[in-house]
């Protein structure tokens, strides 16, 4: 068996969630996505839009109408939510998970 497929299959359901875990995650998609559309007027989220509308999909590119492939839509969002470098941060590890972590689910 694959290691995709025990993740797979070790998760949790939503029911077994805290109340809190699922509180924050929501203020962290809102904080994401307030900064991914401030950022939309930005040079380089011009660029990962333009760049992104080349491939043509099913995903979607937040704040605008562009139909992408996946993999360049979560490119597109990523740069358009870590633009104004605003983002949450966990402070434990000093990364920025919801640029890696909301794109890719999206």
């Amino acid at each position: 068996m694959t290691l995709s497929r025990k993740v797979v299959r070790a998760a949790l359901e939503f029911a077994d969630l805290s109340h809190e875990s699922v509180g924050k995650t929501k203020l962290l998609l809102l904080d994401f996505l307030s900064c991914a559309y401030e950022s939309l007027d930005l040079p380089q989220s011009r660029q990962a839009i333009e760049v992104a509308g080349r491939s043509g999909g099913p995903a979607s590119v937040i704040g605008t109408h562009l139909r992408a492939s996946a993999a360049e839509a979560a490119f597109a969002n990523a740069v358009l939510g870590h633009g104004l470098v605003r983002e949450d941060m966990h402070t434990g590890s000093v990364s920025h998970l919801g640029v890696v972590i909301f794109p890719t689910l999206l």
